[in-house]
């Protein structure tokens, strides 16, 4: 049993053992094969031409005419590609001496390049040679047939501005944009290839890559830092990379209309496009460049969304900012005129995400500008369009079938110039009668039932400012439009938050602030601002009608006074007059009166004092004024025939309100003068009692 039980358990571990053995077998087998790099006759990305070691005579760096048939293939594939460049790595096999090691390499590289140059008219710029000695070997050597290989020459591609291989350690090198949208027919040429292809979706983009958009088609190139160039129908650009290559441009366009889309990368300031007869030097994130280079028709136009761009067209440098454009309308005119781009227009209907019946559907918009160009597409980037036309209004009916669309604007100046578009909108077309969804029917009952999109300002209902620059602030609904007096504000936040400063003018000014959220609400506050602008001297002229307050014989007279005041504080100013008051009185003789003789009596009143305004800021100003100064009277004795002259000490008090109107200021108010040893005024019945005057004043301030 002891025996039997020995037996298995050895036979168990000569089974692990072969077992063992077998996988390190394998494993050696396959690392030696990964060390292989396999041959290829062609230089694209990835790819490696091999010159073997049979190709020399043994030890030496020169060709075998009897095997140069190979080195022949290689110089026909470089001569049917001139925009190709090319990198010849010398190798040897490790002999224990570095430097002949490395030594011989550099001859068999150069050698190759020899050949190429003098027997297939290769020109020398696009050949660079390189010996690396024994330092990166092929295999490992283990046999002579090891040591051959390792003594091969190999080839690899260069990209075409910044030189760098385009095949690193048996990998293809990494690109820097690559095709994110095919639509139609769209052929690419790289440099290493012989004649256009046709495009592949997700395609590698490498420097030099030359891109065919035909009738009806469309391409977009989409960088590794996300930013976006879009290509319409017919264009023709050659792409040179995200990369700044000093005296190259980003991008040639010959012909086409392109959109850029760039975010900021590490790696580059700015973004340059080569045009017929300029350069664009872009300095921002979004921009529409289009070129017509046809034999009929040549025209060159930009508009700049966002940032900001240099021109250099014809050798003369233009500078345009954010919001600008300009178009060349023939390829012979020496400069270029800026345009200032009209403003976004604001979408009203359909809403966002509305569904609605199939058929007609009218789309509609507000802006200033008289032309834009309404867009319809299946496809929410608009890489093709279901409806495009320049609408001359703010609305179009559309006759759609059932499906899901989406629908943006832009408008366009006088010469055709497009804006920055507006967000795009989403609707669904059924072929069912659409039921009143509550979206919708917030939109068509907001001004029945009263709901309101949500609009929260400063601006109070009226107001009396002193500065001419008003900020106007207020929270909105996420996503809403804000128009402050019939003009589409740009600077609403994601979050619905704004901020606008205004320049008053003299006077009344009406404001409103208007918003349209996106499920079609609508809301409105207006407001008259009166700006006046702050006057520390004040002059006014005021009339007053003249009421003795006791029994006396003295009817009603008239004042008028002139005052100067000067502002102390904000609310409080203090005040000098100088007036003139008349009276009508009754003559009396021998202690009766007369009442078929009338005589005036006359004032004169200085004063000081001060005025406090309660509201300076509204319309209308309630005020306080105390005041304390002579009252000079002169008037007619009792006797007919006699004068006399008398000085009083007069304070008084008075309030009113101040009106504030477009270009003068109103005040009416009343005025109560008290008059000290004031017997003399009144009659003998009334003697002992203080005299006093009540004015109704109507005062203009200037």
């Amino acid at each position: 049993m002891k025996a039997q039980l020995r037996t298995n358990v050895l036979k168990e571990k000569c089974f692990f053992k072969h077992c063992l053995c077998f996988a390190l077998f394998l494993v050696s087998i396959l690392g030696f094969q990964s060390t292989v790099i396999a041959q290829s006759y062609e230089l694209s990305p990835g790819n490696i031409w091999i010159i073997n070691d049979d190709v020399f005579y043994p030890g030496t760096a020169t060709i075998n005419k009897s095997t140069q048939a190979a080195v022949d293939r290689l110089g026909l594939y470089v001569a049917a590609r001139p925009d190709l460049k090319i990198l010849i790595q010398g190798n040897w096999s490790n002999e224990g001496n570095t430097v002949r090691e490395k030594l011989y390499s550099e001859e068999r590289a150069l050698a190759i390049q020899r050949f190429l140059i003098y027997t297939h008219n290769i020109d020398p710029s696009r050949i660079q040679t390189v010996g690396y000695g024994s330092a990166r070997p092929l295999t490992v050597e283990k046999t002579a047939a090891d040591k051959a290989r390792n003594r091969a020459v190999t080839i690899v591609g260069l990209t075409k501005l910044s030189d760098k291989p385009l095949t690193k350690n048996g990998y293809a090198a990494n690109c820097t944009a690559y095709l994110a949208l095919l639509e139609g027919n769209v052929q690419t040429k790289a440099p290493w290839d012989v004649q256009f292809v046709n495009g592949r979706y997700q395609q590698q983009l490498f420097e030099g890559h030359k891109l065919n958009v035909y009738n009806d088609s469309r391409a977009a190139i989409r960088f590794v830092d996300g930013s976006l160039i879009s290509m319409g129908e017919n264009a023709r650009v050659v792409f040179n990379g995200g990369l700044d290559f000093g005296e190259e441009p980003n991008m040639e366009i010959d012909r086409g209309k392109i959109h850029i889309e760039l975010r900021p990368m590490s790696t580059r300031k700015d973004f340059e496009i080569s045009f017929p007869d300029g350069k664009l030097i872009f300095y921002g994130e979004r921009a529409l460049l289009n070129v017509i280079n046809g034999e009929k028709a040549k025209s060159v136009s930009l508009s700049v969304f966002e940032g900001n761009a240099k021109v250099i067209y014809k050798g003369r440098e233009y500078f345009l900012q954010e919001g600008e454009g300009f178009q060349v309308q023939d390829h012979e005119q020496d400069t270029l005129k800026k345009s200032k781009l009209p403003k976004t227009p604001a979408l009203i209907l359909p809403l966002d995400n509305q569904t609605v019946y199939k058929g007609k559907t009218k789309f509609s918009w507000t802006t200033n500008a008289k032309l834009n160009l309404l867009q319809i597409s299946k496809k929410p980037d608009f890489r093709n369009y279901v409806y495009e036309e320049v609408v001359a209004g703010q609305n179009k009916t559309v006759t759609l079938e059932k499906g899901t669309y989406f629908w943006r604007v832009s408008s366009l100046t006088g010469e055709g110039l497009p804006g920055s578009p507006s967000a795009a909108r989403r609707i669904l077309v059924s072929e069912e009668y659409v039921t009143m969804s509550l979206i919708d029917k917030k939109a068509k009952t907001v001004f029945e039932e009263g709901e309101k999109a949500t609009l929260i300002t400063n601006v109070p209902k009226d107001t009396v400012v002193h500065e001419q620059l008003f900020s106007v602030m207020g929270i909105v609904d996420p996503g809403s439009n804000v128009f402050i007096n019939n003009t589409l504000l740009e600077n609403v936040s994601p979050k619905g938050v704004f901020s606008q400063k205004l320049r008053l003018i003299k006077g009344q000014n009406e404001l409103s602030v208007d918003t349209r959220a996106q499920n079609g609400l609508q809301n409105q506050v207006s407001a008259k601002i009166y700006y006046q602008p702050i006057d520390k001297i004040r002059c006014a002229l005021t009339l007053s009608p003249v009421i003795p307050v006791t029994t006396s014989n003295y009817s009603l007279g008239l004042g008028g006074k002139f005052i100067v005041s000067y502002m102390l504080a904000n609310e409080f100013y203090c005040k000098m007059t100088a007036g003139y008051n008349a009276y009508l009185v009754e003559a009396v003789a021998n202690g009766f009166t007369n009442t078929n003789r009338k005589q005036v009596n006359s004032s004169i009143i200085t004063e000081i004092g001060g005025i406090y305004e309660f509201f300076p800021h509204s319309t209308t100003i309630p005020y306080l004024e105390m005041n304390t100064g002579l009252f000079w009277l002169n008037r007619s004795a009792k006797v007919l025939s006699e004068t006399r002259k008398s000085v009083y000490f007069s304070p008084g008090i008075g309030a009113g309100v101040i009106f504030v109107t477009e270009g003068q200021n109103i005040g009416l108010g009343g005025y109560y003068r008290l008059i000290f040893q004031g017997s003399d005024l009144i009659d003998k019945t009334a003697e002992g009692q203080f005299a006093g005057l009540l004015e109704i004043q109507l005062t203009f301030w200037f």
